[in-house]
């Protein structure tokens, strides 16, 4: 369990979206962790502050009942606009019915909306042991990468001349 102090916006304590921002982002220093994770259904105000104000996004949704892509539509609509983000995904739930759809709707999601999103979906059958142990193996490997696609998605984001 992370260090409170550790947690990115937005994210619940003991939840998988918690646990990946704190892997993805544990190499940096506190005061540059720019990371949102965007989960739960936090005031619509407070989330697109924190999107503004962050580098790095997480989106975790669970896709464990019908209504997931809804869901996780209310919740990608309320953050805005992500470009000049690195997006990354992750998906909890709905093993094995959404195996295949949800971590590729998201990616496309992200990608649609504009953020950065090089890295595919992690999907966890639950949250747990197991899901920690994927998340920290899947942020082991992208890890390093972040700074560069911090990077790469702020120039993505500049406008081109024309």
């Amino acid at each position: 369990m992370p260090d409170p102090d550790d947690l990115p916006a937005g994210a619940s304590p003991g939840t998988a979206g918690a646990a990946f921002g704190v892997a993805l982002t544990s190499a940096f220093l506190p005061g540059d962790r720019r990371v949102l994770v965007a989960e739960a259904a936090a005031g619509p105000h407070a989330v697109r502050c924190a999107v503004a104000a962050s580098d790095v996004l997480v989106v975790a949704i669970t896709a464990a009942f019908p209504g997931w892509r809804r869901a996780a539509t209310r919740l990608l609509d309320t953050a805005g606009p992500l470009a000049g983000r690195a997006a990354f995904g992750v998906v909890t739930g709905g093993w094995p019915n959404s195996a295949e759809q949800a971590p590729a709707w998201l990616e496309t999601e992200l990608r649609h909306r504009g953020g950065c999103c090089l890295a595919p979906a992690l999907h966890l059958a639950a949250d747990g042991v197991a899901g920690l142990a994927a998340i920290t193996a899947y942020c082991a490997h992208w890890r390093p990468l972040v700074p560069s696609l911090i990077g790469l998605a702020r120039r993505e984001a500049l406008p081109t001349a024309g």
